[in-house]
């Protein structure tokens, strides 16, 4: 039998696939970024997200691949929010106003800053390369 270290490719998974990896990630995600790297671990994320162990391993076999999944997520969320069509163009005053407007709104869920430099500040902490 091999065992593999590495997380599953999301676009070989099937539609129930990607939403059940996707899912994982969201609440790794808001644990570790209420708990810290460390102090998230598989019961948590495995009651926050509603599967068994077995998902969660199937999905990301070590915590390095659910970390790793979890930046590349958080990563692509920021991304996205800016890419927002309504934000296509900074052409007025009032543009940046609303930007900023939705921003502050978008990052009020956040009470200890930002969710992408958190998740950054948690791995320098950890071992990972």
């Amino acid at each position: 039998m091999t065992v593999t270290t590495e997380a599953r490719d999301p676009y070989k998974l099937t539609e129930k696939g990607q939403a059940t990896r996707a899912r994982i990630l969201e609440h790794a995600a808001q644990l570790i970024y209420a708990k810290g790297v460390h102090g998230t671990n598989n019961e948590q994320l495995r009651r926050a997200a509603g599967i068994s162990g077995s998902q969660l391993n199937h999905y990301f076999p070590t915590k390095e691949c659910l970390v790793l999944a979890v930046i590349a997520w958080q990563a692509e969320s920021v991304l996205t929010f800016h890419r927002d069509e309504q934000f296509a163009r900074f052409d007025s005053l009032d543009a940046f106003r609303a930007w900023a407007d939705f921003y502050i709104g978008y990052e009020h869920v956040y009470q200890e800053g930002c969710s992408l430099g958190s998740l950054a500040s948690e791995i320098v902490k950890t071992d990972l390369d």
